[in-house]
């Protein structure tokens, strides 16, 4: 059975945005891209935690034993003191999404080798402590979605100035002010495409 972490932009949007934000943003959740965009960044944003040596509640893995720092396992992979639960990549390479629902996406490790190993970290097994990586705070979860819901704002305004700058430069044409070429919009046009490019 799947490891699975099931993350609700809904209660993200209730808990951490004002009352006109979640109006305004409560579309905005239901797009597949967003949710999809939110997904891989909490993917990341585990990731990023867990190679710093870092648990989900914030604490410092347990280290590791003075035995496997000895072991010939230990030196062929160069791993360090710093407990990051990475000896090959594998394992949190294998996180993925696994499905989405109206509000909410489902992020795991489905099935093989990888999630035994995600799940011997989480809950301890055999040799190993509890290194329990999985999961996400949700003062995370919600920095994350504030930032994917800002960069969909920019891409729209940029789109639509965009059509803007196209209707302005097709008056121009219409009324002979100017061909078809964009070296034809003025400076400033071109300064603000240039700029919003750049973000």
């Amino acid at each position: 059975m799947a490891i699975k972490l099931t993350l609700s932009l809904s209660k993200v949007l209730a808990d951490n945005f004002t009352k006109q934000q979640r109006i305004a943003l409560a579309p905005l959740i239901r797009s597949p891209q967003i949710k999809n965009e939110f997904a891989q960044r909490c993917i990341d944003r585990i990731i990023e935690r867990t190679n710093s040596g870092i648990d989900k509640r914030g604490d410092t893995f347990a280290g590791y034993s003075s035995a496997y720092k000895k072991s010939r396992r230990f030196a062929i992979y160069g791993k360090s003191s710093q407990v990051d639960l990475k000896l090959t990549g594998a394992m949190q390479a294998s996180i993925g999404l696994l499905s989405t629902d109206n509000t909410s996406v489902t992020i795991g490790i489905d099935g093989g080798l990888e999630e035994d190993k995600a799940r011997g970290h989480i809950k301890g097994a055999n040799y190993l402590p509890v290194r329990d990586f999985w999961g996400l705070p949700e003062e995370d979860q919600a920095a994350i979605l504030k930032d994917v819901v800002s960069i969909q704002n920019a891409e729209e305004s940029l789109s639509v100035l965009q059509d803007l700058l196209g209707v302005v430069a097709a008056s121009a044409i219409l009324a002979g002010g100017a061909d078809t070429n964009t070296s034809e919009l003025s400076n400033a046009d071109l300064a603000i495409l240039s700029e919003l490019e750049d973000q």
